[in-house]
């Protein structure tokens, strides 16, 4: 089913695009192994679900902005927000978690984010 709840757009001054991007596809498969040594599959649901680590460096005067896409425009992480991937498309993603600042220097931060996409979300 696609997502049809409110949703949000990354500030204007962040383009939603990331240095790194790590993505799991959850498995839909459970497996059992039966007494005599089969195994036995099925499917758990049929949609994809994603989940991905991405982290982006920006300079220091996006710190803010960063903070309030987070915080103000997708409130705390309840509303997805859209995203730019590294295979260039647009998609929609819920952060589950706070993000992550470490800071480089005084100039540079990078922030580290885990999201989630459901199945047939775009």
């Amino acid at each position: 089913m696609a997502y049809d709840g409110p949703t949000c757009t990354p500030p204007t001054g962040l383009d939603g695009c990331w240095s790194t991007w790590d993505e799991t596809q959850a498995d839909n498969v459970v497996r059992n192994t039966m007494d005599k040594g089969n195994i036995r599959t099925r499917l758990k649901y049929t949609g994809i679900n994603r989940t991905v680590n991405a982290s982006v460096k920006l300079t220091a005067d996006k710190y803010v902005l960063f903070r309030n896409w987070f915080n103000r425009d997708q409130a705390f992480g309840t509303k997805p927000t859209t995203v730019k991937t590294p295979y260039n498309t647009t998609e929609l993603f819920l952060w589950t978690a706070p993000p992550t600042i470490k800071w480089i220097d005084q100039n540079h931060f990078e922030a580290t984010v885990q999201m989630y996409q459901g199945s047939n979300w775009s």
